[in-house]
């Protein structure tokens, strides 16, 4: 039996493990918008633009981080998350799109969040850090989906 759990958990990871750079997709797989500020508000924008090059630059280099921009009533807050096996290459590319696509689905928003298979990214002009959000949805891997299943299946079946 113990055998069998170690086959399944060697699928799992090494399926997981062998993720590169040119097979990840990063089209997002949703996002959701609040708060829109005066696009005539170039104080704001700036604060979003300057959060998001200071993400990006830090992405190669943590798998998370979170940071605020700007003063007073116009500071935004933001943070980016990768999984933890990501690579730094990965990262860095999965919140690249992410700092771009936010932008394009969340035009003059003064809150944003955007998710992807394998990181996230949000801001807000609130400060949300160490704050539960519930906003999620349930995500399954679906390259692992049905060799999971498969290997679940016949452990089952020896025991």
């Amino acid at each position: 039996m113990a055998t069998q759990f170690l086959v399944v958990a060697f699928v799992v990871l090494f399926s997981a493990s062998s993720r590169r750079a040119d097979t990840l997709n990063n089209t997002p797989l949703r996002s959701s918008c609040s708060g829109n500020y005066s696009t005539g508000n170039s104080i704001i924008r700036a604060n979003i633009d300057t959060l998001f090059s200071s993400l990006n630059s830090r992405s190669p280099f943590s798998n998370f981080y979170n940071i605020t921009a700007g003063n007073g009533t116009d500071t935004v807050y933001g943070l980016y998350m990768c999984e933890g096996d990501l690579s730094s290459d990965d990262c860095r590319s999965c919140i690249g799109a992410a700092t771009s696509d936010i932008l394009e689905q969340c035009p003059s928003s003064r809150q944003g969040i955007i998710w992807y298979d394998y990181c996230h990214l949000r801001f807000a002009d609130q400060n949300f850090f160490g704050i539960m959000d519930s906003r999620g949805f349930p995500m399954i891997n679906p390259s692992l989906r049905s060799t999971i299943r498969s290997c679940l299946s016949r452990f089952y079946l020896d025991l």
